[in-house]
């Protein structure tokens, strides 16, 4: 995309806009998101991942609608410190416009900040357990239930069967020996404990690259409004700690197949701090029985998604953006590596 590209898009949001210049944002794992310098501001424009959503963007817009109100609401009872992207409507009053190539695209101002990439302090880890404690304040107040916008999202026996679907149908040579071993070996004890579906509204996609944070303001920001759904908010925090654990899921900086392992350092201390932090924030203590479920979750979460990275892999990432071939498989191990050390610590 250049220059012109994007400010014919804007301007679909916003008239006689001029972008002074246009950089690509991070290396997000599904939208493509660029800054736009322009004479009205500062601006986020991106374009929406059309495999993953393609045919859920009516459902994807309710769901923000849903969410803003939810916001306000909360915004006028309760201490909400928390801060979100604020879409732009289009011209026709849509938060979603699709260009004649069939490219959906949003705009919203751009947010200050930076991303939270390190958990290793206590001020980090608050932030972040803050931040999610806030999205859950707020999503209390969520009028009714979320649309479907990625379908069967956390459901570990669909990313199982479309994990042996895609090893029967696709290349075998794209296939790890490590990643197949150890899927086949604990697919049933994951599956064990899996979470039933519950009837909160949580968000789905709480890695701690969805956050940002601006010093100065000491504000916290989601920036990925996309994945609202109904399910246990113990999803929310396990993911969480996932991240915590692994850090980005982009950073492959350096990291190839064969070194994915020694890689990965698991910060039992980061996560119980996180997981105290975010009880505290939200006012509460969890129960014996929550305490319990949440360990479980928290070892299904990189087990799910090393899955999902695998299968993406072996039908050749067309889920996953890749800048090359091989990193969704590094990916996926890595995810794995923290399973596998989960799995043998003393938790339970």
């Amino acid at each position: 995309m250049d220059d012109k590209d994007i400010e014919t898009v804007l301007r679909h949001f916003i008239k006689n806009v001029n972008i002074g210049s246009v950089e690509e944002l991070g290396s997000g794992s599904i939208n493509s998101t660029f800054l736009a310098l322009s004479d009205r501001g500062k601006y986020v424009v991106q374009s929406l991942n059309e495999v993953v959503f393609g045919d859920h963007l009516d459902g994807m817009e309710h769901n923000y609608r849903s969410f803003t109100r939810a916001l306000e609401f909360a915004r006028k009872t309760e201490d909400i410190r928390l801060s979100v992207p604020e879409w732009i409507f289009d011209s026709d009053g849509r938060y979603i416009w699709t260009d004649k190539d069939h490219t959906a695209w949003r705009v919203y101002p751009y947010i200050k900040g930076e991303q939270l990439k390190c958990c290793k302090d206590h001020d980090t880890i608050g932030i972040f357990a803050r931040a999610l404690a806030d999205m859950h304040h707020i999503l209390k107040h969520y009028p009714g239930r979320p649309e479907t916008v990625i379908p069967d999202f956390h459901r570990l026996d669909m990313y199982y069967s479309s994990y042996t679907d895609a090893c029967e149908l696709c290349d075998s040579s794209r296939r790890n020996k490590y990643c197949d071993m150890l899927i086949e070996e604990n697919i049933k004890y994951v599956m064990g404990n899996y979470i039933s579906d519950a009837d909160s509204v949580i968000h789905g996609d709480t890695k701690i690259d969805n956050v940002l944070y601006d010093s100065e303001s000491g504000t916290a920001s989601f920036i990925d409004m996309d994945t609202f759904m109904t399910g246990s908010p113990l999803i929310d925090i396990s993911d969480s700690v996932r991240s915590i654990l692994c850090g980005s899921d982009e950073n492959l900086d350096g990291i190839t197949e064969e070194s994915v392992d020694a890689s990965v350092e698991v910060d039992l201390d980061g996560m119980e701090r996180f997981i105290k932090a975010y009880y505290d924030a939200c006012g509460r203590v969890p129960s014996e029985e929550e305490k319990r479920a949440l360990m479980l979750t928290i070892k299904r979460m990189p087990f799910e998604l090393g899955l999902r990275f695998h299968t993406d892999h072996i039908r050749g990432n067309s889920y996953f953006p890749v800048k090359r071939d091989g990193q969704n498989l590094i990916r996926a191990k890595k995810q794995f590596c923290i399973f596998e050390a989960l799995k043998a610590s003393e938790m339970i």
